[in-house]
């Protein structure tokens, strides 16, 4: 057998990017209604928990149109071209509910110390600024360092 080299390895990080709306106030069901939009996931207030031990403490919604691998940068902006189907819907949501944001979740590989960030153009900027929403990240650093 030939010797082999490697030359290269890359690792593929996991986003999510969704819009997250939370109610201590609505149902899942109002939250639902209040947009033309269906969402993905959610739960009610005093539901319990995938724990089985503690009931959330408000309902939610969560729009998730591309759940399937892809960079932040292209899930942002499928997302942000999902949402705009329903501009009314969606300051509807914002103005009613108690939070109506864009949470981005990325779990990256710890393989060579450069974790990157994400990076928002001008345009999805303006797109979240004319449907009223903030964005939050959460980004999660396992493995083991590539030899």
């Amino acid at each position: 057998m030939p010797d082999v080299a490697i030359r290269d390895i890359n690792t593929e990080d996991n986003n999510k990017v969704y819009l997250r709306v939370t109610s201590e106030q609505f149902t899942y069901a109002q939250i639902e209604a209040m947009t033309s939009l269906r969402p993905t996931d959610g739960w009610n207030k005093g539901d319990l928990r995938t724990s089985g031990k503690v009931r959330y403490k408000y309902s939610c919604a969560i729009y998730e149109p591309n759940p399937e691998p892809d960079t932040f940068e292209d899930k942002l902006d499928k997302l942000l071209s999902y949402l705009q189907q329903d501009k009314e819907g969606i300051a509807r949501l914002v103005s009613e509910s108690e939070h109506a944001y864009i949470q981005v979740d990325v779990d990256i590989h710890n393989g060579n110390g450069l974790i990157g960030g994400p990076y928002i153009n001008i345009k999805n900027m303006q797109r979240m600024t004319e449907l009223g929403l903030e964005i939050a990240f959460s980004q999660y650093v396992g493995g083991n360092p590539f030899e």
